[in-house]
């Protein structure tokens, strides 16, 4: 069996040591047998370090062999010691260099320190003999002696030493010794081993006759242990500082693992590139076996053996190192604002079904989580009936896309909802692999610094789930294993954050003697073959906004999903669905989706009853039989899934289509699209900066470096410019860097160079930057970034990225009407559209854009406009739909458009017209929610029959022409007369002197009119008008 924890923390004195002694001090209560069968309650045993099998990585991504890094200055010795050392165990020293991925390092080729034949570098160095050999209990808890062994007592060992020719952070590795065999987990006496180290130490000091420990200066990326067996439960303390220079303190409560590695980073287990806050379900004890898009992120933080608590006695030391690290040594602050919803119908408002967009900005965070409450009361993310939204957000401004959809996968229905977000930074996941057993809870995580430390909150998922390729995993908001053994945690999830000193999360022992690595066992512990997911962060005070969501008559729509990236030869899984967001069936419903032709096998999961899909390998159509042709209101098929094998090159489209003959209000979600680049390495990167910002205030943006891929990329280079000619930042402060890493900015052309960078990114490998710089007075500071590879690289498309920041913006707005919800086919309409500035800067040269419509053909277009603003001195039907420029649009102003159209659309269809203004370069809207506006109207049959109207009045003048003062008279007696003299209708005349005549059937007709006593009509009292389909006859 096997665990991949991250870090721990437990209650004993603080230990000066860096090593074993670290993890088993004086004060560790001991277990005196460590049996395979008998288990003493609160007391542990020994898991010695695993350099057994460095060919096998836990989730792929950390080597089952300890790597170990130390912090020394020019002329400071390194002490070594190991229980191996007396029967042909060694340990060998590398000097400063680049040693890889972080939790799978490559060891360089040569040593350049053993303790066994020492080395050829100058300086004073001691090995060989009985140097560096651990071999009792005492000794361990001892130390090493001076490196000159001038102070030597039989409580110390006498350790190998190697002084260090130049400043910086050197590689260490054990090796196992020649006999001894597997771990016992004993504490007392420390054991022998073939394939791992008991006893083990690595000491800094100052010179040859120190006794003084330098601890702080010995860390890893990944702890790797082994215990050989279960009920050997474990009680250490790890210690781990973020990125962003937040501190862990993590306890094992007796976790009791077989074997396993401690690590820690920014996301845990990812989906498709974003974090997946759930557990791995695996199959083996390295928990390698993942469903397609799913993957683990590499070790990304450091982990240390000595306290690293600002107030530590380790404190001088543990800042050096993080100042190597380029870690900062006080937490930044989260910061969230702009938090607005753009929905599909106007500004806040969207339809069921719709979902729409959320936008935010952000400083200082890794991450965002927003909450969609389904009763405006109730934020619980352990709620399904909630929605709850996360994903990477580093500094800049992002547009969150939202389906519309709660926990459970249904429809928010017509409502109104308030949401809130979060910004997190610190924020580190501790995977637990393969840990059968954790009968007493825990772990128990402390952050040590920032603000409201000390806090022990943190947060887990244990639910079944879907992936965003549609594989189920265990059931969705429920069990993640299908039976009642064994027994999950109780209760299975505490996203809002339990307090880790509690006993949470309990697993219950497995029963001695099962057989293990098996998924689920009911004979075994629940934590078998498993990746649990624990996690912690530093949090913002929520920001909140709120959203509408309107009934709709008939809306069809269908999406589909795939990952981004797979490589040839593996299986890539992609799912789709279908579904009417309507109040009113839809009929005449047709289904499709579109891949790349030439896939082969074709494989569709999760259909419903009933339906079948057959892949068309020539034409890469699917087709479904038993879909029904009438879509019931908030009828859906979701999750229906297709599988094949990766070909050799891509990409791989997949292409979703959904109609009806019915009336679809919003057509936009009819179709969908999305691809699978094939390749094994896909290197990107990403830049996120502010839209805007005010001029001489602070910006602060990131960009990021990364591999998407599954295998390295070789051959890596990195490209970065801040600012443009003319507008070069005159100065740039990186305040996020990755481990190790340096960033210079030249204000003269907006280079950044770097150093530290590697040639070779791992699958999942990041490198993240945030930088701040002040904001000059006007234009724009663009930022680009480049990512280059040797390797065969997926996706070329996103090894560049670009952000911008403007400093001037306007708040711009549209409107749209043509007044009436029906139009007739046949028929015209007029469009009304405004166009308004709120400012605060001018937006000459925004841009309307009125694009063309099917089932509606524009006719003609005039423009009117508000104060000190101007219209196009030219403008067409044309250039409204491609993009329309106004050329003044100052702050508190607007431009009213007129627009005739002619409806072409059948009867029984829909016609959806939009009007979207963007601002002009150089000018930033810092509430684009209200930048479109849509109408839209039924389409009803061509009338059969016109009108006819007029009216009578008092001619005082005699001019025939009813002047102002010349009242109508109201009784007088109108004749329709058809044109073989027949009367069809008659009628009399308003107060007013108005009349009509609706319902005429086209056609000449005569209107007569009878006057009235006392008067003399003033011209004919018959006029003879001519009725048309629909139209309006005036006498």
């Amino acid at each position: 069996m096997t665990v991949v924890l991250p870090g721990f923390l437990f209650g004993v004195s603080p230990v000066h040591a860096e090593g074993s002694r670290s993890l088993y001090p004086a004060g560790y209560q001991v277990d005196p047998n460590c049996s395979d069968t008998v288990l003493v309650p609160g007391a542990g045993c020994r898991a010695n370090l695993d350099v057994g099998q460095p060919n096998s990585r836990y989730v792929n991504r950390v080597k089952r062999r300890a790597f170990l890094y130390v912090y020394v200055r020019e002329g400071e010795y390194i002490l070594l010691g190991s229980r191996n050392r007396s029967n042909g165990g060694d340990i060998r020293v590398y000097n400063p260099q680049g040693f890889g991925v972080p939790g799978d390092e490559t060891v360089p080729a040569t040593p350049d320190f053993t303790c066994s034949g020492g080395t050829t570098q100058s300086g004073t160095h001691f090995f060989g003999g009985t140097r560096g050999i651990i071999d009792t209990r005492a000794r361990e808890l001892g130390g090493p002696t001076s490196a000159n062994t001038a102070t030597s007592t039989v409580s110390n060992f006498s350790p190998c030493a190697y002084q260090a020719p130049v400043t910086g952070i050197y590689g260490v590795v054990f090796t196992g010794a020649t006999s001894g065999g597997n771990p016992n987990g004993v504490i007392n006496p420390p054991a022998l081993s073939s394939n791992s180290v008991s006893a083990w130490d690595v000491t800094v000091r100052a010179d040859a006759g120190s006794t003084t420990d330098l601890n702080g200066r010995l860390f890893t990326y990944a702890f790797i242990g082994f215990t050989n067996g279960n009920f050997r439960p474990l009680y250490s303390t790890h210690y781990y500082v973020t990125s962003d220079g937040y501190r862990y303190q993590q306890d094992l409560r007796g976790l009791d693992p077989n074997a396993y590695a401690l690590y820690a980073n920014s996301l845990g287990f990812l989906d498709n590139g974003q974090p997946l806050y759930k557990d791995l379900r695996g199959n083996n004890q390295l928990v390698a076996n993942l469903p397609p898009g799913v993957t683990a992120q590499v070790a990304e933080y450091p982990v240390f053996f000595s306290d690293v608590r600002p107030t530590s006695p380790s404190a001088a030391e543990i800042d050096r190192v993080l100042t190597a690290l380029s870690i900062p040594l006080a937490p930044t602050t989260p910061l969230v604002s702009g938090l607005n919803f753009s929905g599909n119908v106007s500004g806040s408002t969207s339809t069921v079904g719709a979902g729409g967009t959320i936008r935010f900005s952000t400083t200082n965070t890794i991450t965002y989580q927003i909450i969609i409450s389904r009763d405006g009361v109730n934020f619980d993310p352990n709620d399904p009936r909630n929605r709850v939204l996360t994903g990477i957000a580093r500094t800049g401004t992002y547009t969150i896309v939202w389906d519309g959809k709660d926990g459970t996968g249904a429809n928010f229905p017509r409502g109104n909802y308030p949401f809130r977000l979060t910004g997190r930074n610190g924020e580190v996941h501790f995977p637990i692999i393969d840990a059968e057993n954790n009968s007493d809870g825990g772990p128990t995580i402390t952050r040590l610094n920032g603000p409201g430390s000390p806090n022990t909150t943190v947060h887990f998922d244990d639910r079944g789930y879907i992936t965003s390729s549609g594989t189920v995993v265990g059931t969705p908001n429920g069990t993640l294993c299908p039976g009642a053994t064994p027994a999950a945690p109780d209760p299975p999830v505490s996203l809002g954050g339990v307090d880790s000193t509690t006993r949470y999360r309990v697993w219950e022992s497995s029963v001695q003697g099962a057989p293990g690595n098996i998924d689920c066992d009911s004979r075994g512990g629940w934590g078998d073959t498993k990746g649990l997911n624990l996690w912690t962060y530093f949090s913002t005070e929520p920001q909140s906004s709120s959203l509408v969501i309107q009934d709709i008559t008939v809306d069809v729509a269908t999406s589909v999903t795939v990952p981004a990236v797979a490589t040839a030869g593996s299986t890539v899984q992609g799912s789709v669905s279908f579904a009417n967001n309507g109040t009113s069936p839809a009929a005449g419903v047709t289904y499709g989706l579109q891949l790349t032709p030439g896939l082969g096998t074709v494989t569709f999961g999760n259909l419903p009853p009933g339906v079948t899909a057959v892949y068309d390998d020539a034409t890469g159509r699917v087709t479904f039989t038993g879909l029904p042709t009438t879509l019931d209101p908030g009828q859906s098929f979701s999750g229906i899934t297709f599988s094949y094998t990766a070909p050799a090159t891509g990409p791989v489209t997949a292409t979703t289509t959904i109609s009806t003959t019915s009336p679809d209000t919003f057509p936009d979600n009819n179709t969908d699209g999305a691809a699978t680049n094939i390749g094994a390495v896909d290197v990107f990167t990403q830049v996120s900066v502010p839209a805007s910002a005010n001029p001489g205030d602070p910006v602060s943006g990131a960009f990021v470096f990364g591999n998407n891929g599954n295998t390295p990329a070789e051959g890596v280079d990195y490209t970065a410019t801040i600012g443009g000619p003319g507008n070069f930042p005159a100065a740039v402060d990186f305040t996020g860097l990755p481990t190790g890493v340096t960033a210079a900015y030249n204000p003269s052309n907006g280079q950044v160079t770097f150093t530290g960078l590697p040639t070779t990114l791992a699958p999942t490998q990041s490198f993240n930057f945030a930088f701040t710089y002040t904001a000059p007075n006007q234009g724009s500071v663009p930022v680009n970034t480049g990512i280059t590879t040797t390797s065969v690289d997926a996706d070329p498309a996103n090894d560049t990225a670009s952000g911008v920041t403007n400093f001037a913006q306007a708040d711009l707005s549209v409107t749209k009407t043509n007044g009436v919800t029906s139009v007739a086919t046949g028929g015209t309409t007029t469009y009304t559209v405004v166009v308004t500035n709120s400012g605060p800067a001018a937006a000459n040269g925004a841009v309307i854009t009125d694009p063309v419509v099917a089932g509606l053909t524009k006719t003609a277009v005039s423009c009117a406009a508000g104060p000190n603003a101007a219209c196009p001195a030219s403008l067409s039907v044309a250039q409204l739909e491609s993009g329309l420029a106004i050329p003044t649009l100052p702050a508190n102003s607007n431009v009213t458009l007129t627009i005739a159209a002619d409806i072409v659309a059948a009867a029984g269809l829909a016609v959806t017209n939009v009007a979207t203004i963007a601002p002009p370069n150089g000018v930033t809207d810092p509430n684009p929610g209200n930048d479109s506006a849509r109408d839209s109207d039924t389409v009803t049959a061509a009338p059969t029959t016109g009108t006819v109207s007029g009216s009578v009045f008092n001619d005082l003048n005699g001019d025939g022409k009813q002047d102002p003062g010349e009242a109508g008279i109201g009784g007088v007696t109108i004749e329709l007369v058809d044109a073989d003299g027949n009367v069809v209708a008659t009628t009399t005349t308003q107060p007013d002197g108005s009349y009509g005549f609706p319902g005429v059937a086209p056609g000449p007709y005569t209107i007569r009119e009878t006057d009235p006593t006392g008067y003399t009509s003033t011209t004919n009292n018959t006029v003879p008008v001519s009725v048309g389909p629909g139209g309006a006859a005036t006498a």
